[in-house]
């Protein structure tokens, strides 16, 4: 079977039978991160979800899954929409800027600053405002203002959010005040 009529003929869906089946797939065609991309961004935005979800699953295991086309995987999380989409891809960026698998360039990393302070700012669920929470703590160095930025964000929005919010909000907290008196 191809790997286009694989990814048209089968029904994803959420579960973890599915996104392990895709994966198993994915790894045993030797599928190349530039022809998922391609599948992926040919689909209508319904189909692109699951296929989302499946990547995010994919990178947690193979990190370095979209090292060679990370250009392509930005442009397709800018237009992004979809709260499934977007917690997957901020977890995405968390997990390879926390486990530091790939070298962002420095238009990459304005790129993903961007697109986190959008999501964190504007409505979004709060697993992507979690992560987003996350991605601009690695990434608070690139710029001077990002620090005071994502702290006053954090200061507005921690008695009115959720739990997780406030629980992941409190340990960025705490982990830049413990930054800053080192300094």
């Amino acid at each position: 079977m191809s790997i286009n009529d694989y990814f048209s003929s089968n029904k994803f869906d959420f579960s973890l039978t599915c996104r392990n089946n895709a994966k198993k797939f994915i790894v045993e065609q030797n599928l190349p991160v530039e022809t998922f991309l391609k599948i992926l961004q040919q689909q209508e935005e319904d189909k692109q979800i699951p296929l989302i979800v499946i990547l995010d699953s994919l990178v947690e295991d193979q990190p370095d899954f979209l090292n060679s086309s990370m250009d392509s995987f930005i442009e397709i999380a800018l237009k992004t929409l979809n709260e499934t989409a977007k917690r997957c891809i901020s977890r995405i960026f968390y997990h390879l800027l926390r486990n530091q698998t790939f070298s962002f360039s420095a238009s990459q990393k304005q790129k993903i600053i961007t697109l986190h302070f959008d999501w964190l700012i504007k409505p979004s669920l709060v697993a992507t405002r979690v992560n987003c929470i996350s991605v601009l703590f690695y990434l608070r160095d690139e710029e001077d203002w990002i620090t005071a930025d994502l702290l006053a964000i954090i200061d507005n929005e921690l008695l009115k959010n959720e739990p997780s919010f406030r629980s992941r909000a409190s340990k960025v907290i705490r982990k830049i005040e413990k930054n800053q008196s080192r300094l």
